[in-house]
């Protein structure tokens, strides 16, 4: 890490209001210089659209929605700033049963898309899109093993993803060789996307297209 860099780290208080936050950030601020900032916020509850509430939109979105603009203002004015955001595969490809949390993290990518354009001269909005990625906390849990074996088998690099194969996107994204890229989407899935592309195939089932995955069965089969 470079020398005179200062790291800080917010928690977003879900049970607080916006404005309550949004004051203690602002308030940070006013004596800092924030040249990068990198949203994180994770909530993963196995939760579908009808019967899910609004904490996880809440930790996801409004989070990184208000931290985005209280960095924003001071980044343009200095004339430099990396704002990244961590996204999720689940954008490219939804998960039956995870309803809300695919569609806070969709937003993500709506919000980077916002902000890369309104951001100024010298600063970059960008978002980092992984797979399933093996920490701790989930490899804990038993159902996950059969999980990751699933991801991997899609995958072109198979193995299970890192917290430092984000770390090392991150890092190049935060960098001042990043300079000219902004908005686009870092796809951190071991090549899912390409391996997805590359062996779904398109077959007609009762008159309709239908796609399948490489082993020519029916990904939404009637």
């Amino acid at each position: 890490m470079a020398r005179g860099v200062t790291i800080l780290c917010y928690t977003w208080l879900v049970r607080r209001s916006k404005s309550y936050n949004s004051r203690l950030v602002q308030t940070q601020f006013n004596t800092s210089r924030p040249a990068m900032y990198l949203s994180c916020c994770r909530k993963w509850v196995a939760t579908r659209l009808m019967h899910g509430d609004h904490r996880t939109i809440s930790v996801n979105v409004d989070a990184s929605f208000f931290l985005t603009r209280a960095v924003l203002p001071h980044m343009r004015k200095q004339g430099y700033g990396r704002i990244i955001h961590i996204a999720s595969y689940t954008f490219e490809e939804p998960e039956l049963g995870l309803g809300v949390y695919d569609a806070s993290k969709a937003a993500i990518i709506g919000l980077v898309h916002a902000a890369s354009v309104e951001a100024g001269l010298g600063v970059t909005v960008n978002a980092v899109m992984p797979e399933l990625i093996r920490m701790d906390q989930v490899w804990m849990q038993v159902f996950s093993h059969p999980l990751f074996d699933r991801v991997i088998q899609k995958q072109n690099t198979k193995r299970c993803g890192l917290p430092e194969d984000i770390a090392h996107t991150s890092g190049f994204v935060a960098s001042p060789e990043a300079a000219f890229t902004t908005g686009p989407i870092f796809d951190v899935s071991g090549g899912e996307t390409f391996y997805q592309t590359q062996y779904n195939e398109i077959v007609f089932h009762n008159g309709r297209p239908q796609e399948t995955n490489n082993k020519g069965l029916l990904r939404h089969g009637m």
